[in-house]
């Protein structure tokens, strides 16, 4: 986990190791521990908005990266 200050916007990222395989249903990330979708990343992306803010989640070289970004000055 990293957090920093950038222009005035916290950004919190998370690095998460995982099988390589991303699987991507109506927009929606599905669990790679159940064949359901989880509940951690829509978690985030909810936590974010409600404070206006915006997240963003890539995938490759087998790690996931989760990363939220909120204004801090307004």
């Amino acid at each position: 986990m990293h957090a920093h200050v950038h222009y005035k916007t916290l950004i919190i990222t998370m690095d998460n190791s995982f099988d390589g395989h991303v699987s991507i249903q109506n927009g929606k990330y599905r669990s790679s521990k159940r064949d359901d979708y989880g509940i951690g990343l829509s978690s985030i992306r909810s936590v974010a908005g409600k404070y206006d803010g915006d997240v963003a989640f890539e995938a490759a070289d087998g790690i996931f990266q989760s990363s939220v970004y909120l204004q801090i000055y307004k």
